[in-house]
Formats: C-alpha cells, sequence, structure tokens
C-alpha cells in the first residue's frame, strides 16, 4: 500500500502534533519540581498505551510488508470431469449424501450434468439443448426418473426414497452412457 506524499506529510503532521501534546503535558509536572518519571506516572494510561502503539504500528505494518511472503493465488478449483462411462466421481458424494441433504443436492446437480454430457454426446447436441432433450427422452423412458432430477429441493424426498431414486437414475445414466 503506497502513501502520496500528502498523505505522508498529512500523517507526519499528526504525530508531531501528538508528540508536541505529549511534551507539553509532560512540562506541566516537571515546571513545578517533579522529575520526568514522575511527571509520566502523573499521565493518564489512555496516553501511555497510546504513544508505543502509534509507533509500534507503522513498524509492524512496514516489517508485515515487507517480509509478506510472495502469495500466489490458487486456481479456482474446477469442477469434476467425468469421463465418459464412468461413475467413479460420484463414489464420495454418494457416501455422503446418506447423512446430508447439501450432500443430496451435490449427488444430483453431479448427475444432471453427467446426463447433460451422455445426451450431448449421443445426440451431438450443444450442452446447452441437451438439458431439454434428456429431460423429453427420459420422460419417455422412466417418468420417475425424469421427474427426480428435475426436483429443486432434494432434501424433501426421504432418504429411503432418495437411494431407491439414485440407485435407478445410476443405471438409467449407464444404460444411456453405454448406448451413446
Amino acid at each position: 500500500m503506497r502513501r502520496t506524499k500528502g498523505e505522508g506529510l498529512y500523517l507526519a503532521v499528526a504525530l508531531g502534533a501528538l508528540l508536541l501534546l505529549v511534551l507539553y503535558a509532560l512540562s506541566i509536572p516537571m515546571r513545578h519540581g517533579a522529575r520526568l518519571w514522575e511527571a509520566v506516572a502523573v499521565l493518564p494510561q489512555i496516553v501511555l498505551w497510546f504513544i508505543p502503539l502509534v509507533f509500534a504500528f507503522p513498524a509492524l505494518l512496514y516489517l508485515a510488508n515487507r517480509l509478506r511472503p510472495n502469495w500466489v493465488p490458487r486456481a479456482t478449483p474446477q469442477a469434476e470431469d467425468p469421463s465418459a462411462g464412468t461413475l467413479a466421481f460420484l463414489a464420495d458424494a454418494i457416501r455422503a449424501s446418506r447423512s446430508s441433504p447439501l450432500a443430496r443436492s451435490r449427488v444430483m446437480s453431479q448427475l444432471v450434468r453427467l446426463a447433460v454430457r451422455i445426451v450431448a454426446q449421443r445426440f451431438e447436441l450443444p450442452e446447452e439443448d441437451a438439458w431439454a432433450t434428456f429431460r423429453e427422452h427420459c420422460r419417455k423412458l422412466e417418468p420417475d426418473i425424469a421427474r427426480f432430477l428435475e426436483r429443486e429441493d432434494p432434501g424433501a424426498v426421504p432418504h429411503s426414497q432418495f437411494d431407491s431414486y439414485l440407485r435407478r437414475t445410476v443405471a438409467f445414466l449407464e444404460r444411456e452412457s453405454e448406448e451413446a
């Protein structure tokens, strides 16, 4: 973080004014014969704690900026890319879906992605058109599976039914993948 000359000058003036204020506060007891440590003892605690913080904070910021390692941002994780004909990428998500509605939602979205890719490959369609084609094709062959994959909230499906639909959907997608 770079400062302009104006910001640096403003900071220097503010620190100088603060230093003059503290020196003036120290001079009052010292004019009455107090030693330096006695004058410091008379100052309020807020002033005593503020002084080292004002000088330490910029030094710590400077050191943090100088000593900071060169961070390399991580690449954004890519969505899992299932290879054609295999459902091995779903194994972990399916295991997690037994206990988590969020995992069920992930499984369903991965199944939909896989279905779109299978249909796009099979009918040589762009992926944007493949979902509509898959829904029509699936409604003719397996209307229950089509309704299952079109659900907005997979958490509404009871766990026992989810497992049943999941098995049927995976079997259906495997058949479709073999035909592609």
